[in-house]
């Protein structure tokens, strides 16, 4: 690097080293420019002394190794700082006095073999540095921490756990002790360059009796890895190594350890066997939270040695199941087990009839455990709804899961089970196990260890031959979503918060069972949940839960109705009130009464869009020029699956289906076809909300082991907002037809539903198969 080169570079550190350029960082500079260059800034500051210090001092995990040469010059560096900006000399620096003489050492070797191969140019003296860099590996991949010798010994399966187990019980020591120096460990795993580890004994015989171990002078010189230094001490010390790759860890022993705690102290449970934890951790040595983790599990925990990044990959899908099939395997040999069980019990006692289940009681430990693995399971992949179906003449009972709107099969289990199993839920829900002639409903709360209690709706409901089927909705608890996270269009959003804010008036979110209009709901009452507000909510069941909110849950046994509900709300001093569903004439009646003497009401209409929801109402016989005057908004809202973000494709969409989409999405609104002046502003409008530089493109599902290989996870809500403007409100008073409606509201700017999913799968959130399937 000729002197020109450096001062426009480095102006700071060509500077610094005026009076003598052979000290210059040249290999620093060739080989790590970007850490040159905030050197270079830092020149001078107190920042610059934390820099120098952490790269040579810290052992970060995410340096890949400096050069014996780049080491010097990082310390000549430091040399020249501290003489051009003194300051005290920390006590704690163990390598300042050593190093200093070393980088003093090997510069001035530098300049004797420069005098006697003679002065040269620049330009020579920048080959001398490039030429052997260009020959070498990357600076992020050196020789010398990729290759390997052998492999370290690991436990890979629950079977390599059970038999250290074993040997322990038997007095013997597992794993024993390598009783060699650190740096032989290290030489049989590792391939370490013979001037390396010159290098470091050199560094570490200077210090004299106060020497540093090998291990941790080889990780300043970047010649070894955190992960390989704490291996070899593990073998040294007798510490266990696993790779989570290869180690299957069942979902009873992931379930140990709340997923939030996992990821915050970077942890990983392998096993449970006779009281003992194993708990796999990036470096056991380090590790400050095995007394939390034993009394958070109630079990003795012994730490395991594995890859910070295995680690991080197996806490991403940490507890969960990826598909729903992948439990029914592990299901069905469970319910092999327990029906051989029972039979085995029951063939010794008396003959039984066949209406008490053939010896099997709801009590028995296999039916409470099959009935756990299928609640268990049914959260591990985030299901919906649980549907346990039993058919005459079946032998089996099939079990189906309801995930992102979709039935899914889980897995089946002996029809003779059946009985026992729907008792068994029956006494978990406060059921009559007697009645088996009219359906029930009731609600269990189910307790995961280490995990947030679940809530269960539970609906049975008899069939032919007496048989009982059950329905079990998963209520899973949870904080409200905020507004802003709903992904609702820019338009859409903006308009709604503003329109929440009115003091009073009625506001309603319709659409199907399962579109997510509770979820809406209650995000509008997390925006409205302030100090000065007062809430009321009646709903069934009670599927989130608010602090400072006075949430109510119907019972219709007893005469406790949503009408009901609401005359008592409006004695109880309310400023919002929030109704489960608009259900019949009289609490439609008493809700608009409420908007209209100062009360902001919200509820849900089952209606297929906006523009017919006001016609619904009417249909109700719900006085017109009241719902005029009290209507603020409408919301219609839809589902649609949401393509797997690891895995979802992208190519560039053709001018033929650019022109097609745009016809589908005039067509939606209008229901005619657009002109080609139309479809080229639709175009343009669709260019200019896309993020910048983005292409039209269609996005289609693929399949990865994150989404079980089907392209989708998760689930997009689709908006349809209509405003109750003027010209609305006159609609409304003369009763109008919905198509109306939607012909004033597309006019003043609202979006169809299926124009919103058609922008929301050109941003790749879905694709227009889900988008058509929830709004045609």
């Amino acid at each position: 690097m000729e002197h020109a080169d450096m001062v426009s570079e480095y102006p700071k550190l060509a500077q610094a080293f005026a009076e003598e350029l052979d000290r210059f960082p040249h290999s620093l500079a060739v080989r790590h420019p970007r850490i040159a260059h905030k050197l270079d800034a830092l020149w001078g500051t107190a920042e610059c002394i934390g820099a120098l210090d952490e790269l040579m001092l810290s052992g970060r995990p995410d340096r890949h190794g400096f050069s014996f040469g780049v080491v010097c010059e990082l310390f000549s560096l430091k040399e020249l700082h501290d003489h051009q900006y003194p300051r005290n000399i920390s006590s704690i620096d163990p390598f300042v006095t050593v190093l200093s003489d070393v980088a003093r050492s090997e510069a001035e070797r530098r300049r004797l073999a420069a005098k006697q191969n003679g002065a040269g140019s620049a330009e020579d003296r920048r080959q001398a540095v490039a030429e052997p860099l260009a020959r070498a590996p990357p600076a992020a991949q050196p020789a010398a921490l990729i290759q390997k010798k052998a492999s370290w010994p690991k436990v890979s399966s629950l079977a390599d756990l059970q038999r250290i187990m074993t040997l322990r019980g038997q007095g013997e020591r597992a794993p024993q002790r390598d009783k060699r120096q650190l740096m032989e460990i290290l030489q049989q795993y590792v391939v370490l360059a013979d001037k390396d580890i010159e290098a470091a004994i050199k560094i570490q015989a200077l210090k004299g009796r106060k020497r540093e171990p090998i291990g941790k002078v080889l990780l300043m010189m970047g010649v070894v890895t955190d992960e390989l230094v704490t291996r070899a001490l593990c073998l040294q010390y007798g510490v266990l190594m696993t790779s989570l790759q290869r180690f299957s860890v069942g979902h009873d022993v992931k379930r140990l350890i709340p997923l939030d705690e996992a990821r915050k102290a970077g942890v990983a449970p392998l096993a449970a066997i006779d009281g003992v934890l194993f708990l796999a951790v990036a470096n056991p040595f380090n590790f400050e939270q095995r007394e939390y983790f034993g009394f958070l599990t109630k079990l003795k925990v012994e730490l395991v040695m594995a890859p910070e990044r295995e680690i991080v990959e197996h806490l991403e899908n940490y507890g969960q199941l990826q598909s729903v099939q992948q439990g029914d395997q592990e299901f069905r040999s469970l319910a092999k087990k327990a029906l051989a069980e029972s039979a085995a019990l029951s063939a010794g006692g008396d003959e039984l009839e066949p209406d008490e289940g053939n010896g099997i009681s709801q009590d028995d430990a296999s039916v409470v455990g099959l009935v756990n693995k299928i609640i268990a399971d049914a959260v591990d992949v985030a299901a919906s709804d649980i549907h346990l179906e039993c058919f005459a003449q079946d032998p089996q009972v099939h079990i189906r899961f309801r995930r992102d709107g979709r039935m899914e099969g889980y897995s089946q289990y002996a029809a003779s089970y059946h009985r026992a199993v729907v008792s068994r839920i029956k006494i978990m829900a406060n059921l009559n196990i007697a009645e088996r002639r009219m359906p029930q409903d009731g609600k269990i709360s189910f307790h995961r260890p280490g995990q947030e209690r679940l809530d269960l709706r539970v609906a049975t409901i008899p069939t032919v031959r007496g048989i009982e089927n059950i329905t079990i909705r998963l209520l899973q608890a949870g904080a409200p979503v905020p507004v802003d996270k709903l992904k609702m269009g820019e338009r859409d959003l903006q308009v709604f918060k503003r329109l929440i804010e009115k003091p009073y008036g009625l506001i309603l979110v319709c659409g199907p069972t399962g579109s997510g209009k509770t979820t809406t709901l209650h995000s509008v009452l997390r925006e409205l949940n302030t100090p000065d507000r007062k809430i009321w909510t009646a709903e069934d069941p009670i599927e989130i839960v608010q602090k400072n909110v006075n949430q109510v849950q119907m019972n219709a046994k007893i005469g406790w109705t949503f009408a009901h509900a609401l005359r008592a709300f409006l004695r109880a001093d309310p400023d919002i009130i929030m109704i489960g569903e608009m259900r019949d004439l009289e609490t439609a009646k008493i809700a608009l009464e409420a908007s209209m003497t100062g009360h902001l009401v919200l509820s849900t209409l089952h209606t297929n869009s906006a523009s017919e929801t006001a016609a619904r109402l009417l249909d109700l016989e719900v006085d017109p020029f009241n719902l005029a005057d009290a209507l603020v908004c409408v919301l219609a809202q839809r589902l649609a699956r949401s393509l797997c973000p690891r895995c979802a494709q992208k190519r560039v969409m053709t001018t033929i289906e650019a022109d097609e989409l745009a016809a589908e999405y005039y067509f939606s609104a209008v229901n005619r076809q657009p002109s080609l002046a139309e479809k080229e502003r639709i175009v343009r409008g669709w260019q200019t909300r896309l993020p910048q530089g983005e292409t039209l493109n269609v996005w289609q599902p693929k399949g990865c082991r994150h989404c079980g290989g089907e392209g989708y996870r998760g689930r997009v809500a689709l908006f349809e907002l209509m405003e109750a403007t003027p010209e609305i409100r006159e609609l409304i008073a003369h009763q109008s037809a919905a198509a109306e409606y939607q012909r004033i509201a597309v006019s003043q700017g609202m979006r169809t539903l299926k124009q919103d999913g058609i922008e929301k799968a050109l941003l790749g959130l879905t694709d227009m198969t889900q988008v058509r399937g929830v709004c045609n």
